[in-house]
């Protein structure tokens, strides 16, 4: 039976009729991509020059970045969905919707030299090079994450060495630091804004702690 479906935010009205379907002309269709101009193609092998400076690539044979030779290769993407360090922080707007920042990152992953191959056409080589690319991009992220940890640890210490244990000034941005790298999943964005105030905590603490007195060799 019809129904008609009413947006409850909108007042928009759809009319969702399943049986028209069957009638002449009605059957799903999907016409078939235009095909790509491999002369146009910003991600076909010996474009190089037209993509951002690669982040990862594959060359059996050895070479440059950002020439030819490679098998499987990743890019910055120009128009990105994700951008910048924002730290993640959801506002609501009315009470329905939510609204967050969309900051990290957004790379493309191009899994052959062949402009118009998809996934599925690949050889099961192929398909192991891609899945490793994106592991490989998935590990340099994680690594990153402990990057930020051990910075972190290194101006704790740093801090306590100088000011004792129980700073009532320091103590509350590292925990903020902290947090944000025990939080699942980490926003590195964030993190990094967050170790950024803490250290610059540590070095003001510092010059002023110098300006007070002397040196005191903590």
């Amino acid at each position: 039976m019809p129904e008609l479906r009413i947006d409850p935010l909108s007042g928009h009205r759809t009319i969702v009729a399943g049986e028209r379907s069957r009638r002449p002309g009605g059957e799903p269709r999907c016409e078939p991509a235009e095909p790509i101009d491999p002369e146009q193609d910003p991600f076909a092998e010996g474009h190089e020059d037209r993509t951002p400076p690669e982040l990862y690539a594959v060359r059996p044979g050895g070479g440059p970045a950002d020439s030819p030779g490679w098998t499987v290769r990743v890019v910055p993407n120009l128009y990105p969905a994700f951008e910048g360090d924002e730290p993640f922080v959801v506002a609501n707007r009315g009470p329905v919707f939510t609204q967050a920042s969309a900051g990290g990152i957004h790379e493309i992953l191009i899994f052959s030299p062949e402009h118009d191959a998809t996934l599925g056409q690949l050889s099961q080589e192929q398909v192991e090079l891609v899945m490793a690319a994106l592991r490989d991009r998935l590990e340099e992220r994680k690594r990153e994450h402990e990057i930020l940890g051990m910075t972190l640890e290194l101006w704790r210490q740093r801090a306590e060495r100088r000011f004792g244990a129980e700073d009532n000034k320091l103590g509350p941005l590292y925990a903020v630091a902290y947090e944000r790298l025990r939080s699942g999943p980490c926003d590195l964005g964030a993190t990094r804004a967050a170790l950024d105030s803490y250290i610059d905590a540590v070095n003001q603490h510092r010059r002023g702690d110098t300006a007070n007195g002397p040196d005191r060799g903590r």
